[in-house]
């Protein structure tokens, strides 16, 4: 899927040792960047490393004259919806997923 992504993309990491405990993907379209795909290891949240992931990748988006960012986070995920108010995301508007089940 991500492979037939056509717009510039801008992709950040955190690798601490060895390991890479966190990561992040920015989509460009027009004068916006959509965040999608923030990660941290469990191990390493609470420690301002998602924070990090989103700012270095609206940074790096400005080359692309960027002046809007927006996410996507599940209302139940209490502690993205934290970070990213603290970074100054506002909700904009619920949405719903449905499922038809199968017979």
């Amino acid at each position: 899927m991500l492979f037939n992504i056509k717009n510039p993309v801008v992709c950040a990491s955190i690798i601490i040792g060895n390991q890479m405990i966190g990561c992040g993907l920015g989509v460009i379209e027009d004068e916006t960047v959509g965040l999608f795909d923030i990660y941290i290891n469990e191990n390493f949240r609470r420690m301002s490393y998602g924070t990090l992931i989103c700012r270095s990748i609206i940074e790096e988006s400005k080359r692309y004259h960027v002046k809007r960012a927006y996410l996507q986070v599940a209302s139940v995920n209490e502690n993205a919806k934290r970070l990213y108010k603290s970074m100054g995301f506002e909700k904009d508007y619920t949405y719903w997923y449905r499922v038809k089940e199968s017979s």
